[in-house]
């Protein structure tokens, strides 16, 4: 079963709004563990890009399709991976490059941060979606946030 889901900007910031205002909850300084920033890209398409989220070094994988023309407006695909995964594993075993290079638009693979999880008892990549069980003193860095980076930033 494949699923195609295209989302412009402006519908994506939308829900990135209503998303955030459903995790009232207060964002301290958090103290998770870099698992995903480290990856052997061989593909020349892939970059890697690192960013500073709340003081927290974030990252997000971005195809560029051979032919993208950059500075123009066109289509932007966000691929978000399950727990325990991360953006290299969403590339490897989807097919949106191959779209991508068929209909010349970019896509976004974010990665997540890892947490200690006490429902699990191990390090896991995982979103912050408000209901994570982590140690007392920690505190899930705000993935709201990391995503309103890429627009304002």
């Amino acid at each position: 079963m494949q699923f195609k889901i295209m989302v412009n900007y402006k519908s994506l910031y939308l829900l990135l709004i209503a998303v955030s205002s459903l995790l009232m909850f207060p964002l301290k300084a958090s103290s998770q563990l870099k698992c995903h920033n480290q990856f052997r890209i061989t593909n020349p398409k892939l970059k890697n890009i690192l960013i500073n989220s709340n003081g927290i070094e974030r990252s997000f994988l971005v195809y560029i399709p051979a032919g993208y023309k950059a500075g123009r407006q066109g289509k932007v695909v966000f691929m978000f991976h399950g727990a325990s995964q991360d953006g290299m594993k969403m590339f490897n075993k989807t097919e949106w490059s191959q779209k991508a290079d068929t209909e010349k638009f970019l896509v976004i693979f974010p990665n997540s941060l890892c947490y200690f999880s006490l429902d699990d008892q191990a390090v896991k990549s995982r979103w912050n979606d408000g209901n994570l069980k982590l140690k007392k003193n920690v505190t899930a860095a705000d993935d709201v946030l990391f995503l309103m980076t890429w627009f304002n930033g």
